[in-house]
């Protein structure tokens, strides 16, 4: 288990079995507004899973207690972000920020020549707070679906 500390809070990598699955359901209740309807019927991916996939899922502990999460995966020297959340009541508290650093700094620390994130075109909050951390807009996508 890979753990880090940033006065404010202790990065963990997530613990596998039932406690994950609570945390990722208690997320994804969390930012559902932000997910399209048609998302939430194709149901979660759980942590296990996205291990398979080469993502490692890191959760952030404040006294005792877990109050965000980031998804990191390095592939072909470029780090990607995903996921990142913070549960309302720690939000504007500098604990996202403090996440995002740490989540670069880990990246940059297995040799990720550059770092990537994806965000929701129409989550403003989200794209403010990356862009005030130097992030900036390199394209825009959308998401299709076919119809059945």
């Amino acid at each position: 288990m890979a753990n880090f500390s940033h006065g404010l809070i202790m990065i963990l990598t997530h613990t596998s079995g039932l406690l994950s699955i609570l945390l990722v359901l208690r997320f994804s209740d969390e930012f559902c507004h932000i997910l399209k309807a048609s998302h939430l019927n194709e149901g979660l991916i759980l942590p296990e899973e996205e291990e398979k996939r080469g993502m490692t899922i890191y959760l952030a502990e404040k006294d005792q207690q877990i109050i965000g999460k980031v998804n990191l995966q390095l592939s072909t020297k470029i780090g990607g972000i995903y996921g990142l959340g913070v549960l309302p009541e720690y939000r504007g508290k500098g604990f996202g920020r403090a996440i995002l650093m740490m989540a670069i700094e880990k990246l940059k620390e297995a040799n990720a020549g550059e770092v990537m994130l994806q965000v929701a075109a129409e989550n403003a909050n989200a794209l403010n707070f990356y862009k005030s951390c130097g992030f900036m807009e390199t394209s825009i996508m959308d998401y299709y679906k076919i119809r059945s």
